[in-house]
Formats: C-alpha cells, structure tokens, sequence
C-alpha cells in the first residue's frame, strides 16, 4: 500500500483544518472508509481522489509524492 499517499492526504487535511469525519461527509462516504485512506489500509477509487484534489485544493503530483515530509513535520 502507498504509504505515501496516505501521509498526504493526513497532512493536506489537517492543513486545511478538516477532521476526518468533516471529510467523510464532503465525500458523502463513511468516516471508517476515509481513515483506511489514511492509514495505508485502502486506495480510494478514481472518483475519490478527483473529488480530494478539489476539497482540500492540492494538485495530484502533491497527493502521490514523496517529497512532503518535511512540510509534515509541523503538522503531524
């Protein structure tokens, strides 16, 4: 599983002060779905992650790098 993409999904929802279950809802899905995105326990499918770009306003190279460590470490 993409560990790298569940890091950043975190970081990119806690940057925008989102809790999980506020993004569960935009997605109109179950919060328990969303925190497997999250820990590495699921990809979402193709229309999921269109609609995490546009909620939390970051770009699909930002979701699936491996570059954002750094940024992460004061907000995770």
């Amino acid at each position: 599983m993409d560990k790298s993409f569940a890091y950043n999904l975190k970081l990119a929802r806690l940057r925008c002060g989102f809790t999980q279950q506020d993004m569960s809802d935009r997605l109109n899905i179950n919060r328990t779905t969303y925190t497997k995105w999250e820990t590495a326990k699921s990809l979402p499918s193709i229309e999921n992650i269109k609609m995490l770009v546009k909620i939390l306003d970051i770009s699909y190279d930002y979701l699936f790098s491996e570059a954002n460590r750094k940024e992460g470490e004061k907000y995770i």
